[in-house]
Parts: structure tokens; sequence; C-alpha cells
């Protein structure tokens, strides 16, 4: 079972937290006093730790000064979630605390127990998901980003409050994926499930597929039950919704607020009982703003919203990507290869990743038809993939490295853009580094606003060290 260590000098708060855990089954040590925490940390191994920030007769930096001490001298531990558990939080801590990896915080006066041991179960889930290797194709949610923890933990408690839920993300990022994780962990997950492709369905074949017929709605028309009344009790995953006609999406904002519909040629409204998953790949609020997506049921579905990262905010994950990948692809294919070169792993690591992790697991499958041996290398990726990694790999690039010459000037204007985008990384990694992570020391140090390199960092997929 999971390890839980609690830094905390005051025994009351510390006994009402180690019931609760130890409830759960987990083992729970704590520590009272700020000596010897790093010891403590490195003799017990825990799997995360609640902090407080600020000891009873110390300043308030104390829990501060103990995490950048831990993230500084034991680098491995720059995953190890860490939760903040103080009476009182400022802008200016909190701020600190980010830069230094904290993956949640609470106010001892209003969190209430129960609030903090359902987040810490659901981290310890996902990080146990992590540790094991899942091999069930089926659970393909994996990674240790904060991002992508936090969108976990979001999509968990709207599965098991059953609520709707509206999944945002770029092509290729797991929106289907997170639609099955979901359904996991909803009571409904043995229940119907039903997943309807909203492009899939041109013209009137929309309502007619989605809300079914009855006799005489049109010629050869007969008494049909649509997709949404198959998942009567269960979940419906719209995918895609952004492609809906306007009148299509109307429907869609009756069926969301009232769980009703009507069947083509019938005036009989129906009631489903279910709950619904939507997703997209497009910015809906631009959709709204161009007029193509209906501003009230934008309104209704954000209510509930999630958004999956990109690829490259969580370069970190690659290597527990790949391994799953491979791992999925040898009991595919009925293989044995025991990895991937570090060399692929750290070119993989500086790539933009457009077509985020379906394009990662593309790579693997291609290498893995091509693997002889037992270890992947560069010259088992057919030449398409050869030369997208190539190019693709900033260093290579700006030293004038061979690429295809023969491409059109689109694609080499992204290859330009990739290549201003290398430099770009390697340039604030450089004064990141110089700084010890600190973002804010860093910012200062080049003269810009500390909000502008926070979100430069993310869209190059720096994260904080």
């Amino acid at each position: 079972m999971s390890k839980i260590l609690i830094i905390e000098d005051n025994i009351d708060v510390v006994e009402a937290l180690k019931g609760k855990f130890e409830d759960e089954g987990y083992t729970v040590e704590y520590h009272l006093q700020k000596e010897g925490v790093l010891q403590k940390i490195e003799k017990f191994a825990p799997n995360l730790i609640t902090l407080d920030i600020s000891f009873s007769d110390e300043n308030d930096t104390v829990g501060i000064d103990i995490l950048k001490e831990l993230r500084d001298n034991y680098p491995n531990t720059s995953e190890l979630p860490v939760f903040v558990i103080s009476g009182t939080m400022d802008a200016p801590r909190l701020e600190k605390l980010t830069a230094l990896g904290i993956t949640g915080y609470f106010l001892k006066d209003d969190c209430g127990y129960e609030r903090v041991l359902e987040k810490i179960k659901d981290c310890l889930l996902a990080s146990k998901n992590i540790v094991s290797g899942i091999q069930d194709t089926e659970s393909e949610m994996i990674g240790k980003a904060p991002a992508f923890l936090e969108a976990m933990w979001h999509i968990s408690n709207a599965a098991k409050a059953e609520s709707n839920l509206l999944i945002q993300g770029k092509t290729g990022t797991g929106k289907e994926v997170a639609a099955q994780y979901y359904r996991r962990n909803s009571p409904r997950k043995d229940r119907p499930f039903v997943t309807i492709l909203c492009s899939a369905f041109p013209g009137d074949l929309f309502e007619t597929e989605v809300f079914g017929t009855v006799p005489g709605a049109f010629p050869q028309a007969k008494n049909k039950k649509g997709m949404v009344e198959e998942a009567q009790g269960g979940i419906v995953f719209f995918d895609e919704i952004a492609e809906l006609t306007e009148a299509h999406q109307a429907k869609l904002l009756r069926l969301t607020q009232h769980k009703t519909f009507n069947r083509i040629g019938s005036s009989e409204p129906r009631h489903v009982d279910a709950v619904f998953i939507f997703a997209t790949n497009r910015d809906l609020i631009t959709e709204v703003q161009k007029n193509k997506f209906r501003e009230d049921l934008y309104y209704r579905l954000e209510t509930s919203k999630v958004e999956l990262p990109a690829l490259r905010e969580r370069l970190n994950d690659i290597p527990i990507l790949v391994e799953h990948f491979l791992r999925k692809c040898n009991i595919e294919k009925k293989k044995n290869i025991l990895k991937v070169d570090d060399e692929i792993i750290g070119r993989f690591k500086k790539m933009s990743w457009k077509g985020n992790i379906r394009r990662l697991e593309s790579y693997i499958e291609n290498a893995v038809d091509n693997c002889q041996g037992d270890t992947i290398k560069l010259k088992d990726l057919e030449k398409k993939f050869a030369d997208e990694l190539k190019i693709e790999n900033e260093q290579e690039v700006v030293q004038g490295s061979e690429f295809n010459k023969e491409i059109k000037y689109s694609d080499f204007k992204q290859l330009l853009d990739k290549t201003r985008e290398g430099m770009e990384r390697e340039y604030y990694t450089y004064h990141l580094e110089q700084n010890k992570g600190n973002v804010l020391k860093t910012s200062q140090a080049l003269g810009m606003a500390n909000a502008y390199l926070r979100q430069t960092m993310k869209r190059l997929g720096i994260e904080k060290k």
C-alpha cells in the first residue's frame, strides 16, 4: 500500500490526518520538527507528503525552505507529490510553492479532512497506475506531469459525481481515452457506453441515428431506437461536438438541459437517464465568437470541463509513455523488445509533438515493426519518421545537419518555426538552471514579466524543477 509522510508540528492535526489515512489502509508516518526532515524522507521513502509551511515557533517560510532543500538535493523527487496544508496562504508564498512543484494546497480552517483525503486518494491512484505500468490497453491515462494529474482528478471527481463533462484538447491528446477513464471511475461503469462521432453523420442522418425514428417519419421509416436511447442508464460520449450544425446544437442543448428528446416523426418527448461527455479539439469560446457554436450550449457545457495538456507541456512523461506503448506493441505483435535507445528518448524530448500522444504511439509502432533486436535504435525508424525526428531536433538543425531539402515551403516554414522554438527552449532552460528553477528570479534576471515567462514555459513544454 502507498506510504504517506506528514510533516507537521501540530500533533492534533497529525492525529486527525493519520487516522483518516490509516482508515483507508495507507502506511503513515509523521515528523514534528524541521530538523531531520530530509533524512526522514530518505529513510521512509514516501509516495506522498503533506507539508505544513509555518511551524508554530518559527517564521512562515520553514516549509518552503524544507521543500526547496528537498528539490535541490534530491532531483529524483521532482515528481514526488507534495500537498501543503497550512493555516495561512498568500500570493507570494503560493507563487514560491508553485515554482517548487507542489501538487496542491489546503487551508487548515476550511479544508475539511475528507476533501484532503479524496484529493490524496486520487493522486496516489494516478501514481500507482504510473509505477505499475498498466498493461491493460484500456488504461492509457498515464503520466506524472502536474497538469496531467490535475486533469485526471477532475475527470475522476466528475465521474464519481455522475456530472456531465466537457473534454477539450488538441488532436491526439487522448480525449477518447479520457472518456473511457471517466467510465471506469463512474458508478455507471457496467452500464451502456455509447460513442457518437458527431462528424460522421451528414445532414438529417444525425437526428435519425442519434434520436431514432417512428413509422411515417419518412418513406420506409421504422420504429427504431436512436443511439441516445440505447444508452439508457449509462453514458453517452459525443465526440467532435464542434462539428454539429446550429440546428443539431439546439437539439443537444435540450437533451443536456432536460434529458429529453423526440424521435424523428414523433411529438412525444422521451426521457433518457444518461450522463453526457462531450469532446472537441477546438477552442469553443472562439467558435462562439465566430458564431459557429451556440453561446447558450457553451455555457451549459463549460460548467464542468477539463483541458488535456499537449504532449509538449509534459515532455518528462515521454519515457513512461514510451515504455507503455512498447509493452502494448510487444503484446499485440508478439515481440519481446526490451527498451528504446536513450538517444531516441532524448530526441523525443526536443520535439514539438503537434500530433501529441497519438503521434508518439505511431513512432513506437513503426519502430517495433522494424526492430530485429532487443533495443529500438534510430535505424529501426522508417525514413519518414527518421527525417521528422531529425528536423525536429533543434540542436542538429541549428548546427546545420542535413535535412530533406525537397520538402514543400509550408513544411520548410514549420522547420524554421521549430528551430526557433528549440533555441527559445534552450535559452530559457539555461537561465532557469542558473536560477535553480526559480521562475520569479529568472524573470527578474531577464527583465521580463513573470506571467509572460510562465506562459512561455507552458508553450515550450518547460516544466518547473
